[in-house]
């Protein structure tokens, strides 16, 4: 917001440039990433209450922060950072699909989902998205990640996601 002097790439690019001049621990720079990314999300609220057109709009941020061999995540609501490790794909950060995931694993029962879903919707119905952050994990030859914005998440499952990570094409692919 160029009236208000607000610029949430700018306190991007502030944050940036402070951990890299830091010789913080990733723990207390993940810490820092995670404190800009709800600053960043409770100025947006704030400007959607007096905006119409931003009112409908979720805040969705998806980040890493890799510092000494060491990688860790933030993500905010519908974006999402997978992880593909030999055999193994997985969310860095758990997201909201966890209703989903556990009631395919057949832990809980699908009325149970459906609550779990309607009460995470409500939370972001009210401008309330969570940030969350992944433990910090070394870094592995082989692995690949994938920051996916969330109009790619919404957009291609994750089975399809999969299968193109596991198909050993290229980056652009």
């Amino acid at each position: 917001d160029e009236d208000a002097g607000i610029s949430l790439i700018s306190d991007l690019k502030k944050f940036h440039q402070k951990a890299m001049a830091s010789s913080k621990d990733i723990h207390v720079k993940l810490d820092e990433l995670v404190q800009c990314v709800e600053h960043a999300s409770n100025l947006i609220h704030s400007l959607s209450l007096s905006e119409s057109d931003l009112q409908e709009k979720t805040p969705s941020f998806a980040g890493i922060l890799i510092n000494e061999g060491h990688i860790a995540a933030v993500n905010m609501g519908n974006s999402r950072i997978y992880k593909l490790e030999g055999d193994t794909f997985k969310l860095l950060v758990n997201d909201h699909k966890r209703a989903e995931r556990l009631l395919k694993m057949g832990i809980i029962s699908s009325e149970q989902a459906e609550i779990l879903t309607a009460r995470q919707q409500s939370a972001m119905g009210e401008g309330r998205s969570t940030v969350k952050k992944s433990d910090v994990n070394p870094l592995r030859e082989g692995t690949v990640y994938l920051i996916c914005s969330n109009g790619l998440a919404e957009a291609v499952s994750e089975d399809g996601i999969y299968e193109i990570l596991c198909s050993n094409t290229d980056s652009d692919e």
